[in-house]
């Protein structure tokens, strides 16, 4: 599974942490990025924060091996502001929650439907040259 990722001449992994992952993935994990550790670079986004890498993998020991590999040679981009998606789009003043995602098939109390979700928390990214 793992052995055409340790060739790959870049790795990116994008929005880590977004979405509950299986227990099983933190060793994988680790195993790809120990296997690739100082030959090939990686790129991670997450909007999680690095202290938050252990709940992900549900393992902090785990966790801060990763991070350690990683973060050997690598640079930590940390980004602020606006989200690109929504670049161009008229603002809307009242967000909701993201535990209030609004679903926009449906309407909201003003009877509108919802054009755009809130936009994520800032989105970290880890680089990892080799």
């Amino acid at each position: 599974l793992i052995n055409p990722l340790l060739g790959a001449d870049v790795l990116i992994l994008d929005e880590l942490g977004s979405i509950p992952t299986d227990p099983r993935l933190g060793p994988v994990l680790y195993e790809l990025i120990a296997g690739r550790y100082e030959k090939k670079p990686a790129i991670i986004t997450s909007n999680k924060s690095l202290s938050e890498w252990g709940g992900i993998f549900q393992d902090t020991s785990l966790a801060a091996a990763l991070l350690d590999r990683l973060l050997h040679h690598g640079d930590i981009y940390h980004f602020k502001g606006p989200s690109y998606r929504l670049k161009g789009k008229t603002p809307i003043e009242h967000l909701p929650s993201r535990a209030n995602a609004v679903d926009a098939s449906e309407p909201d109390d003003t009877g509108q439907h919802a054009s755009i979700r809130e936009a994520p928390e800032p989105k970290e990214v880890i680089t990892a040259s080799s």
